[in-house]
C-alpha cells in the first residue's frame, strides 16, 4: 500500500498595504505612456515611505496592466475623488531635474509643435547613466532669483571667424555680467574650432557627439553647477540657466539647427521661447529668411550688418568679367591658399545622349548619373546600373554632360592649374580644417564641407545650380554659402563667382548689402505666402486617409490653404500640404494636436505629421 503523504496548503503572499503619506499625498504625475491621447497627467498617491518625493523626479507608476515611467510635476492634497488612485511603485532618481524652467520650455514647445511632453524631454534631457547620478545624491538645486525683465534679442553679422570669440570672451571678462553664456553650434566641427580658439576659458560641452556618460555627466554639471561657459549643438538649446544669461545661436538658418526626429523642433524658436528670462543673440554671415523678417518689423534689433566683400576689401570678379576663374585660382596660389567651393559631390550628376540630345533616364523615371570616374551609370532613383549605356531613343553611346559633380571638377582643375597640391573636401571626407603645409593648397570642397581657414581667393563654382534647386531654401543657402566663404577670404583676397554680372545675386555683392538681398528674397516668399509668413505642416499616409483628412479642412474656423501631392516613391500613399497665416499659429498647433489625439483615440491608421520643417 502506497504512503498516503500529509497533504501542504500553498502559502499566498500578501502584497503589503501602502498607507498614503499625510502630506501633499497626490502627485500629478507625466507619464511615458507614448499614446498621443494619453499625454496629460496623472494623478497617484504617494506612500508614507515616498514622504519626501520632489518635484521633478522620475519614478515608476502603474498604468494598465504595465509599469511606466514619468516625471513628478506636482503635489497637492487629498480629495474625496481621490479614493481610487493607485500608488506610485518606486522612485527611479531623486534628481529632481523636471521642474522650474525646464518643465515650462518643454510644455511650450510640445504645444507649439503639437505633440506630448515626453517627445520633447527625449531630445531636452539625455538618456540616465545610474553610475552618473550617485556623485549627485546630496546635491540641492542652484537657488534661482527671478529674471529682472524680458531680455533683448538682436542680430549681429560676423565678417571673420573669430568675431564669435570675441563677443564670448568679452562676455566672460565684464565684471558686470553675473548670468551664464550659452552658445548654440551647427556641429561638432563648429564647437571644436570654437574651443580652440577659446583657449584656456573653461568650458562645458554638451550634444549628442559625447558618450552617454559624458553627455549626462555634463547635463548633471550645468544643471547643479550653473558653469559660466556652455557650447552644445541642437539638443543644448534646452540647458537650464541661471536668470538674466545670455543665449548665443550660431547660423540658425543651418539645417543641423533643425530636430530630425519627430517632432521636429528648431533651435531658433524654442530659443526665442526664452527671452522672457535671458538675452539672445542670433549671429550669422547672412541672416536666416526667419530674421530677416524679425528685423524687418523690429522685433529683432540688427548690429553692424555690413557687406562682408566691403569688409574684407575683396576684389570681386563675375563669369563675364575680365579675369577667368583659373586666372584668379593662379594667383591666388602664388600668395597662399586657395578654396573652390562647388556645388555636389560624384563624377558626373546628370547626362545626355550626344547625338539626340535626350537626358539619359532609367525606366522607373529616375535620371542617370556617374558617382565616379569609369563606372556605371547608375539610376539615381532605384539604383539600378546601365551596363555599356545606349540612348534609348536612338542608341547613340556617346554622352554629354549635362552636370557636373565635385570629382570632375577637382580633376579638370588639376589638369588645368599642373603642379598645384590639391585637396578634395566632400561628405563622406570631409576635412575640418586647413591642413599645415610648405606648399600653397589648392582646396576643393563641396558646400558645407569647406574647412577652417584663411584663403588667398575664394572661388564659387556652380552657384546658378545651387540657386536653382528645387526646395524652400535654395535662394537662401545660396546667399549662406556665398557670405560664409566670404568670411574665409583674407583681407584683400580675390572673390570670384561663376554667374553673371547682372545676376541677382552678384548685384548684392556689388552693392556691398547683404540685407537687402534677403529682405528681396523675403518679398518674393510673402507674394507667394511662404514661410516666414506663413506656418507650414506636412502629413503622410496611406492616400485615403490623407484625402479624408483634407476633405475636412473647410470646416475650419481659421483659412487654411491645403495641397496634396502622390508620393512616387511609396505607392498608395500621398502628402498633405498644410499652409496657415502666422497670425494663427495658435489655432494651427492645436488643430494639428487634436487631429492627433482624435486619430490615437479612434486607433486610426498612423500618418507622419511634421510641423516647421526645414524645406518641403
Amino acid at each position: 500500500m502506497a504512503e498516503v503523504k500529509p497533504l501542504k496548503l500553498k502559502r499566498e503572499l500578501v502584497g503589503k498595504r501602502s498607507i498614503a503619506t499625510c502630506s501633499l499625498p497626490v502627485a500629478q504625475v507625466l507619464v511615458d505612456t507614448g499614446i498621443a491621447h494619453l499625454s496629460d497627467p496623472f494623478d497617484y498617491l504617494i506612500a508614507e515611505e515616498l514622504t519626501n518625493l520632489k518635484v521633478g523626479a522620475l519614478v515608476e507608476v502603474p498604468f494598465g496592466a504595465r509599469s511606466f515611467q514619468g516625471y513628478v510635476v506636482s503635489r497637492r492634497e487629498l480629495t474625496e475623488k481621490d479614493s481610487q488612485l493607485k500608488f506610485i511603485v518606486k522612485v527611479l532618481s531623486e534628481l529632481a531635474i523636471y521642474k522650474g524652467e525646464v518643465l515650462e520650455l518643454i510644455s511650450q514647445v510640445s504645444s507649439r509643435y503639437a505633440c506630448s511632453s515626453w517627445d520633447v524631454i527625449a531630445s531636452a534631457i539625455p538618456p540616465r547613466a545610474v553610475r552618473i547620478e550617485k556623485n549627485y545624491e546630496n546635491r540641492v538645486l542652484p537657488l534661482t532669483a527671478k529674471p529682472t525683465g524680458n531680455g533683448t534679442v538682436f542680430y549681429t553679422q560676423i565678417t571673420n571667424k573669430d568675431d564669435l570669440v570675441r563677443q564670448i570672451i568679452n562676455i566672460i571678462e565684464d565684471s558686470k555680467y553675473k548670468g551664464q553664456i550659452l552658445v548654440i553650434v551647427p556641429d561638432q566641427r563648429d564647437l571644436i574650432q570654437i574651443r580652440e580658439r577659446l583657449g584656456e576659458h573653461e568650458i562645458l560641452e554638451l550634444g549628442s557627439h559625447l558618450d552617454k556618460s559624458t553627455r549626462y555627466s555634463n547635463y548633471l554639471k550645468s544643471v547643479f553647477d550653473s558653469p559660466k561657459l556652455v557650447i552644445g549643438t541642437r539638443s543644448a538649446v534646452f540647458t537650464p540657466l541661471l536668470p538674466n544669461s545670455r543665449i548665443i545661436v550660431l547660423d540658425d538658418g543651418d539645417e543641423s539647427m533643425y530636430e530630425r526626429r519627430f517632432p521636429g523642433w528648431n533651435v531658433r524658436d524654442v530659443s526665442m521661447m526664452r527671452t522672457q528670462s535671458h538675452s539672445l543673440q542670433f549671429i550669422s554671415a547672412s541672416p536666416s529668411m526667419e530674421i530677416t523678417r524679425l528685423i524687418d518689423i523690429g522685433w529683432i534689433k540688427a548690429k553692424n550688418i555690413s557687406n562682408t566683400a566691403r569688409e574684407k576689401k575683396a576684389k570681386v570678379f563675375f563669369k563675364n568679367g575680365n579675369l577667368s576663374e583659373i586666372s584668379v585660382i593662379k594667383d591666388g596660389l602664388k600668395k597662399g591658399n586657395v578654396l573652390v567651393s562647388i556645388g555636389d559631390p560624384g563624377y558626373i550628376n546628370s547626362f545626355s545622349c550626344q547625338k539626340c540630345r535626350n537626358q539619359a533616364m532609367c525606366s522607373c523615371g529616375g535620371h542617370l548619373f556617374f558617382e565616379a570616374k569609369g563606372e556605371q551609370a547608375k539610376c539615381s532613383i532605384c539604383a539600378k546600373s546601365y551596363i555599356n549605356w545606349k540612348c534609348i531613343w536612338c542608341q547613340g553611346e556617346s554622352i554629354r554632360t549635362i552636370s557636373k559633380g565635385g570629382a570632375r571638377f577637382a580633376e579638370e582643375l588639376g589638369r588645368q592649374v599642373p603642379g598645384a597640391r590639391t585637396i578634395f573636401s566632400r561628405g563622406n571626407n570631409r576635412i575640418d580644417k586647413l591642413p599645415i603645409s610648405q606648399d600653397n593648397l589648392l582646396v576643393i570642397a563641396t558646400y558645407g564641407c569647406e574647412p577652417d581657414g584663411e584663403y588667398e581667393a575664394v572661388v564659387e563654382l556652380s552657384v546658378e545650380s545651387l540657386v536653382s534647386r528645387i526646395g524652400l531654401r535654395s535662394s537662401e543657402m545660396a546667399i549662406r554659402v556665398i557670405n560664409n566663404n566670404l568670411v574665409r577670404l583674407k583681407q584683400g583676397g580675390n572673390f570670384y563667382l561663376d554667374i553673371e554680372a547682372d545676376h541677382i545675386f552678384a548685384q548684392s555683392l556689388i552693392k556691398y548689402d547683404v540685407l537687402q538681398a534677403c529682405l528681396r528674397e523675403l518679398e518674393e516668399r510673402k507674394s507667394v505666402s511662404l514661410p516666414p509668413f506663413v506656418r507650414i505642416a506636412t502629413l503622410f499616409g496611406e492616400t485615403p486617409e490623407i484625402e479624408k483628412i483634407s476633405r475636412s479642412m473647410d470646416k475650419l474656423d481659421f483659412q487654411l490653404i491645403h495641397s496634396i501631392t502622390s508620393d512616387t516613391s511609396s505607392s498608395g500613399k500621398s502628402k498633405l500640404t498644410l499652409r496657415v497665416d502666422i497670425g494663427e499659429s495658435d489655432k494651427f498647433s492645436n488643430f494639428i494636436h487634436s487631429l492627433s489625439r482624435y486619430r490615437s483615440l479612434k486607433s486610426l491608421s498612423p500618418i507622419s505629421i511634421r510641423l516647421d520643417p526645414y524645406s518641403i
